[in-house]
């Protein structure tokens, strides 16, 4: 009689030993690399909002500034509304200016901790009118023209 060893029987075929680790890995592999893909994208969006946010405020400022600007020009310094701002930082000044004025404080703003620049005033003909207003952020980080104009938008009339 033929005897059965039974090491010879319970052995397993070798060419399917060992799929799942490997499978396991793969899958794990996949995963981390779309969690990363996945993290990165929304850092980059992040990023990209947090310099509109920038880029916005920069024209905020940029525009309160203007606003500012402007009313000084009707207000103590409307002496300069005629000269170009390089006839500014000269001595003869008109004669209807007041005694004293300084128009580097002018020149340079302080709003919400950030100075702005005037780096242009090119008054239109009949200055009254208003002119071109070339402002930029001290930091360098932005500058934007704007059209002044000093006529007001509709006639002002006296009521009855």
């Amino acid at each position: 009689m033929a005897r059965l060893h039974p090491a010879h029987a319970a052995a397993p075929p070798t060419h399917q030993s060992g799929f799942v680790l490997p499978l396991a890995m793969v899958c794990s592999l996949l995963l981390l690399l779309s969690t990363t893909s996945l993290q990165l994208a929304l850092l980059q969006s992040q990023k990209v909002q947090i310099a509109q946010e920038q880029r916005s405020d920069d024209d905020d400022l940029l525009v309160s500034a203007a606003h500012a600007t402007a009313a000084q020009l009707l207000g103590r310094y409307r002496c300069l509304r005629d000269l170009p701002l390089s006839a500014w930082s000269g001595t003869a000044r008109p004669a209807d200016c007041p005694a004293g004025l300084n128009p580097q404080q002018l020149m340079r703003t302080e709003l919400w901790g950030r100075a702005v620049e005037i780096s242009g005033w090119d008054p239109e003909s009949g200055a009254t009118s208003g002119g071109v207003l070339s402002l930029r952020l001290a930091d360098g980080s932005g500058s934007e023209r704007f059209a002044l104009s000093f006529q007001p938008a509709l006639p002002l009339r006296e009521a009855l």
